[in-house]
């Protein structure tokens, strides 16, 4: 499902270069890209890291905590972290969305180089780099932790 996600974001981005598409409707996509993006990198990197700290926990615990090792094996413990990461994933975007959504608009240039004016489409917003800052922190954390 993860790697869906990261397909739609191609997708989307394939739409708003390729087709006139309204500037409304390219609003809406440009929204879509980092829900899309941290949902599925958690759900991708989430799935593998719970499979690495299970066979970690198999292989490397004592003979006296086998039975604390089975309870915290348990998918369901499993599935309820993978959960979590999409849920701060799902809050951190709704606040992003609410506070700084972003826009969609058209950045102008001239090209010396070919001597000719070019335009740039671009998805942004006030504070996008704080953003992205916050969820390159947040998913930097989440790869140290799986080290």
């Amino acid at each position: 499902v993860g790697c869906y996600c990261f397909l739609l974001v191609l997708l989307i981005y394939t739409i708003v270069e390729s087709f006139s598409i309204s500037s409304l409707a390219i609003t809406v996509l440009c929204d879509f890209i980092p829900w899309l993006a941290s949902i599925g990198f958690s759900l991708v990197f989430g799935t593998v890291i719970v499979k690495t700290w299970r066979l970690y926990r198999i292989f490397f615990s004592s003979t006296k905590h086998k039975k604390h090792v089975r309870m915290l094996n348990k998918d369901s413990i499993l599935a309820a972290f993978v959960v979590a990461l999409v849920v701060v994933d799902v809050l951190l975007c709704m606040v992003w969305s609410a506070v700084d959504p972003l826009q969609y608009g058209n950045e102008t240039y001239i090209n010396t180089d070919k001597a000719r004016r070019e335009v740039k489409e671009t998805c942004s917003s006030e504070w996008f780099t704080v953003w992205l800052g916050l969820l390159a922190v947040y998913k930097g954390m989440l790869l140290v932790f799986a080290v």
